[in-house]
């Protein structure tokens, strides 16, 4: 039996809403909504958390479009709320408890904008959707293939993204990490990202926030330059293997060996790498600094922090300016 329902919701949220029972194979054969995030790094979760039914399981939202969009037609249905109840469902039926039936929340929709607000509602674990949630989605709905780095799986790259895509035309001139319109970013980035995904940087590898954003870096500034990519390569080799090179005081060490001290001493910073506004900028030059210098075939021998003045010997932060210079 069909109710219907009416819902005080945003403004710009389609408020008519049906609800209804459906079998658990008419769920089944919907397709996901455009912007889904990828389950790949939560299946083992949802697996133990579906092993048993219970009550909340049973309660999904769907959208149906009322017209033509871009990809649908008038009539077609998706899931907003349950892809990854759908996708466990359909994947491991012999390892979880099933339903037979469904309660069906559907919402009329006349475009995939309707259809991503409400998605933002509900698809979430605590019914706010995490950035690392969304940054999945974006890789959906912009055709990428999963990733094999951890973090760049799961998403979790929200600050390698917005500061390492200071100074590009499209930040308008934000301070670093202000720019948080990851579509574009990972649109732009999306070569990059996925050079260092085949890195394939492991868990004792020198690797994290910072160093991941200064080689996305470097890799958009020399994108033309096959010889510099060809030496970022095997930079990248060397973090992910720890694999340093000899050092002394006289002669200095080359920059990937530099970053590799740094990162395991903290002589420099002594906090360790830290993502805040004061300590990543700051961090970001001694980094493209030495993969400056490593890529020119030049030795580091001090590295001496980035002035405020206009001084002799003072210079400007090589990140500030990166994308510029």
């Amino acid at each position: 039996m069909r109710t219907k329902n009416t819902l005080k919701l945003n403004k710009q949220t389609p408020t008519a809403l049906t609800v209804k029972t459906i079998t658990l194979a008419e769920f089944l054969a919907i397709p996901s909504v455009h912007c889904q995030r990828r389950l790949d790094h939560r299946i083992a979760g949802l697996k133990k958390r579906l092993a048993t039914l219970e009550a909340p399981h049973l309660i999904v939202h769907i959208g149906f479009y009322t017209c033509d969009v871009d990809g649908h037609k008038k009539g077609d249905l998706v899931v907003i709320d349950g892809n990854g109840r759908q996708f466990v469902w359909r994947t491991y039926p012999g390892e979880v408890e099933l339903p037979t039936e469904l309660f069906a929340s559907v919402y009329e929709l006349s475009s995939k904008e309707d259809a991503k607000r409400i998605y933002d509602m509900y698809d979430s674990q605590d019914a706010v959707e995490k950035t690392h949630e969304k940054i999945t989605g974006l890789y959906k709905e912009l055709g990428f293939e999963p990733f094999t780095t951890k973090n760049l799986l799961s998403g979790r790259i929200a600050k390698l993204l917005s500061y390492g895509c200071h100074g590009r035309s499209y930040t308008d001139g934000l301070p670093p990490g202000h720019f948080k319109d990851y579509v574009t970013i990972l649109a732009d980035f999306e070569t990059e990202l996925f050079a260092i995904d085949d890195i394939g940087f492991l868990r004792s590898s020198v690797y994290n926030a910072n160093i991941g954003a200064a080689l996305l870096m470097a890799a958009k500034k020399h994108q033309d330059n096959p010889a510099k990519l060809g030496l970022l390569a095997t930079a990248m080799e060397r973090l992910r293997d720890v694999d340093q090179g000899p050092s002394n005081r006289k002669n200095g060490t080359d920059g990937i060996t530099k970053i590799i001290q740094e990162y395991q001493t903290k002589s420099i910073f002594v906090q360790g790498f830290g993502t805040n506004s004061v300590q990543m900028p700051l961090q970001l030059d001694f980094l493209l600094y030495c993969l400056e210098k490593y890529m020119k075939n030049e030795q580091v021998k001090q590295y001496a922090r980035p002035g405020t003045g206009s001084g002799k010997g003072s210079r400007k932060n090589i990140y500030m300016s990166y994308f510029t210079q």
